[in-house]
Parts: C-alpha cells; sequence; structure tokens
C-alpha cells in the first residue's frame, strides 16, 4: 500500500491558519491602538484630584455670590438670565427714557479680579499657584448651547476641545444648580498622571449652586 504524501495538504494548511491569526491580530491591533490613545487621553478628565480642587473653586463662587461681590454675580447673570442692563434714551422733550436689555454669554472666564474682597482675591490666587491652574471657565449647568457654539468657533486649543466634545450635554438637573465650572489644569502637577508632557492639561467640571 502506498503512502499518501500530505506535504502540500499540510502547507496549505499552515498558510490558511498562519492568514487566519494575521488577520486577526491586525483586527485586533487597529481597534486596540486607538482605545489605548482614547484612555490615555481621558485618565486627565475627572480623575479624583481634580475633581476635588475644582471644588474648592466651586465653593469660593458661591461664597462670593452669596456675599452679593458684585463681578462674579454680574458673571453669573450672564451665563443664566442675562445680566440686565439698563441704557438711558434722550427723546426730543428733554425727557429721558430707559430701555432695558440683557447680556448673555456662552460662557464666562473666572480670574482673580472678579473677587473684590482681598482675603477671597489671596485665596483664589493662593489656589491658582499651588494647583497649577491654567483657566476657570463659568458656564450655564446644562451645556447643550455651550457645546454647539465653542465647537470650531471660539478658538480653544485641541486638547480643550476635546474635553468639551466628551462632555455631556448634562440635561437632567438632578440638583436643580444653574452653574457649572471647568477647571483647566496643567498635566504636570498630577501625581495620577503618568505624563510627564508639561504641554498637556488635566480638566474637571463640577455643577454650581449659583442661585
Amino acid at each position: 500500500m502506498k503512502k499518501i504524501n500530505n506535504k502540500g495538504f499540510a502547507l496549505v494548511e499552515t498558510l490558511i491558519v498562519t492568514a487566519f491569526v494575521v488577520g486577526i491580530f491586525s483586527v485586533m491591533y487597529a481597534n486596540f491602538y486607538p482605545m489605548m490613545g482614547e484612555y490615555e487621553k481621558r485618565e486627565n478628565y475627572d480623575d479624583i484630584s481634580s475633581i476635588y480642587n475644582a471644588n474648592l473653586f466651586k465653593e469660593l463662587i458661591e461664597k462670593s455670590k452669596n456675599d452679593n461681590d458684585s463681578n462674579i454675580k454680574k458673571k453669573i447673570d450672564r451665563v443664566t438670565t442675562g445680566e440686565k442692563i439698563i441704557n438711558h434714551i434722550p427723546s426730543y422733550n428733554y425727557s429721558e427714557k430707559t430701555e432695558e436689555t440683557y447680556i448673555n454669554s456662552v460662557y464666562e472666564n473666572i480670574d482673580e479680579y472678579d473677587f473684590n474682597d482681598e482675603l477671597k482675591n489671596n485665596y483664589y490666587k493662593t489656589l491658582v499657584k499651588n494647583l497649577n491652574v491654567e483657566e476657570i471657565y463659568l458656564l450655564p449647568y446644562n451645556i447643550e448651547l455651550f457645546k454647539s457654539k465653542t465647537k470650531n468657533s471660539y478658538g480653544f486649543d485641541t486638547q480643550t476641545q476635546e474635553y468639551i466634545d466628551y462632555l455631556p450635554e448634562y440635561k437632567n438637573n438632578t440638583y436643580g444648580l444653574e452653574c457649572r465650572i471647568i477647571v483647566k489644569y496643567k498635566a504636570g502637577e498630577n501625581k495620577e498622571s503618568h505624563s510627564n508632557n508639561s504641554d498637556e492639561y488635566r480638566f474637571a467640571t463640577i455643577g454650581v449652586d449659583c442661585k
């Protein structure tokens, strides 16, 4: 009885299995590599220490608002109901009419000049320095309009725009808050971040009671 030569069959079988394994690894790599990029990017989003530090600014803003600090109150009004401006309009009979208009902002930057009280002002500057804060944005709680308006129109840097795009719209306002803040930090100061790139940023957002 003659022996059957299976060398040709074995070679074809090996090639098929090799092609199959290479195909699987190609699909895994194509999907896994972008996921790793997203993970590395999003590890700088809303980590515990960033949210905790953002809460310090939230409490300062709420305290200033409750103390009727005029600058903070104006910015809160602009992003919520609109800041009321009264215009005085002279008429031909020398009487004066008034006209009310409202200034609305998509967002406002918070800075040291918003805190009238010297103690709060110094506290704000200390927080910014020690926490390595780059920017603080005050927004309405529901950021649907903010997200649509800022898309490719307000000149945010790429990392900030990516974070804004990543955020939900916060339509479900369980606690009835009117505002929120986004705090932008330099990533190099974060012990939880594995990045040593000084050009990278961390972000956190938290709701603020502006009533």
